[in-house]
C-alpha cells in the first residue's frame, strides 16, 4: 500500500505539473501574440508561435504523464510507460517546425523591404514576464521529473529552457532596437590581403595599393638566387627630395618585411601630373602628315594595319598624338605591344614635337 499511495502521489504531482505548463503557455501566447501586434516584431512574432507549439507540446505532455501512469492491461503487458519517451520524441519534432518556419520567415523579411519595429513598454512587459514564468517553469518541471523519473516531464523542461534562451535574445533584440540611429549610414571598406599564391609582382602592387602609390614599369629579375626589383615611383612634382624619398624607402622596407629581407628594390622617382594640360586640335596638314607616316610605318611591316582614328592635340610641351590600329587577334599582348612600340618610335623620330602618343590596338575583324 505505500508503493501504491506513493506512485499516485507522483502521478497527481506530475498532473498537476503538466496542468500548469498547459495554462503558462496559454497565457504566454496571448500576451506575446498581443505584444507582436503593437511592436510589430518578427521575434516577438516567432515567440508567440513558439508558445503556440507550446501549448500542443505541454497538451502532449500532460496526455502522457496520464498514460503513462495506467496500469498494464492485455495491450500492455508492461505498462504505459514508454509513451513518455515517445511524447518527448514529439517536442523535439515541434522545435524542428518552429525553427524552420522562423528562419523562412526571417529569410523573407531580410530581402523585403525594411518593417517599423515599436520596442515599446508592452513589448517589454510581456518578455520580462515570459521570462520569469519560463524560470519558474523550467525549475518545478526539472525537480517533478526528477522526483518522479517523467522522461515526459523532463523533456519539457529542457524545452523550456530553450524557450528562456530564446526569451532573453529577444530581450536583447528589443534592447537594441529602442537605442538603434534610424538614420545610421553604413560604410563598408574593401581591404586588399595576400593571397598564397601570389606572384612577387602581384605582392608589390599589392603593397603599392594599400599605400596609394602609383607605380608603374615593374620589373623582377632573379640575379644569383636574389630578386632584384626595379620601378618607377610617380609622386607630385613639388614636393620635396626629401619627403618623396622617406616614401620610397618606407615602400622599399615595406615590400622587404612583405617579401624576405634579401631582396633588393630600386626606385626611379619621377613627377607626377596631376593637372589638366590645356591644349587645341592641330591643323589637318599636320594630321594628314602623322597618319601618312603611321600608315608607311604599318606598311613597312611593324604588325599592325589599317590605321585609323588619328587625333593630334597641340599643347603647350608639345603634340599629343592617339591613333588606333588593328592587329591580329592571335597575337600576345607583349607582341602587340612591342608593334605599338614601334610605329610610336617612327613617329617620334619623324616628328620630334611628339610629347606623348597613345596607340591603341584592336583585333582584326
Amino acid at each position: 500500500m505505500p508503493a501504491a499511495g506513493q506512485i499516485t502521489a507522483n502521478a497527481r504531482l506530475k498532473r498537476r505539473t503538466a496542468l500548469a505548463s498547459v495554462a503558462a503557455s496559454v497565457m504566454m501566447t496571448l500576451v506575446k501574440f498581443a505584444a507582436r501586434m503593437t511592436a510589430g516584431s518578427l521575434a516577438l512574432l516567432s515567440e508567440a508561435a513558439h508558445n503556440g507549439l507550446d501549448v500542443a507540446a505541454s497538451g502532449l505532455t500532460n496526455y502522457a504523464v496520464r498514460e503513462a501512469d495506467k496500469p498494464d492491461d492485455e495491450n500492455r503487458h508492461f505498462g504505459h510507460a514508454k509513451i513518455e519517451a515517445v511524447e518527448a520524441l514529439f517536442q523535439t519534432g515541434f522545435l524542428f517546425v518552429l525553427a524552420a518556419a522562423v528562419a523562412f520567415a526571417a529569410l523573407r523579411r531580410i530581402g523585403g523591404e525594411a518593417e517599423t519595429v515599436d520596442a515599446n513598454v508592452f513589448a517589454f512587459g510581456a518578455i520580462a514576464i515570459s521570462i520569469v514564468i519560463d524560470i519558474v517553469r523550467w525549475r518545478g518541471l526539472t525537480i517533478v521529473a526528477a522526483r518522479t523519473g517523467s522522461d515526459a516531464l523532463a523533456a519539457a523542461a529542457l524545452h523550456f529552457s530553450s524557450d528562456l534562451i530564446a526569451s532573453i535574445l529577444v530581450l536583447v533584440g528589443l534592447a537594441a532596437t529602442r537605442a538603434g540611429l534610424p538614420n545610421v549610414e553604413v560604410t563598408l571598406t574593401a581591404n586588399p590581403v595576400a593571397l598564397d599564391d601570389e606572384t612577387v609582382l602581384e605582392r608589390i602592387l599589392l603593397i603599392a595599393s594599400r599605400r596609394r602609390l602609383v607605380i608603374h614599369r615593374l620589373g623582377v629579375q632573379n640575379v644569383g638566387g636574389r630578386k632584384s626589383v626595379t620601378l618607377d615611383l610617380e609622386v607630385e612634382g613639388g614636393m620635396r627630395l626629401d619627403d618623396a624619398d622617406e616614401i620610397a624607402s618606407q615602400r622599399e622596407a615595406a615590400i622587404a618585411a612583405d617579401i624576405g629581407a634579401e631582396i633588393e628594390v630600386e626606385t626611379h622617382i619621377e613627377p607626377m601630373e596631376i593637372h589638366e594640360l590645356g591644349g587645341e586640335p592641330a591643323e589637318p596638314g599636320l594630321v594628314e602628315q602623322m597618319t601618312a607616316e603611321l600608315s608607311q610605318a604599318v606598311a613597312r611591316g611593324d604588325g599592325l594595319s589599317e590605321i585609323h582614328d588619328v587625333r593630334v592635340r597641340v599643347g603647350p610641351a608639345g603634340c599629343h598624338v592617339i591613333f588606333h590600329g588593328s592587329a591580329d587577334p592571335n597575337l600576345t599582348v607583349a607582341a602587340t605591344h612591342d608593334r605599338v612600340d614601334g610605329l610610336e618610335r617612327a613617329l617620334r623620330d619623324r616628328f620630334p614635337e611628339v610629347v606623348r602618343i597613345v596607340g591603341h590596338a584592336e583585333p582584326a575583324r
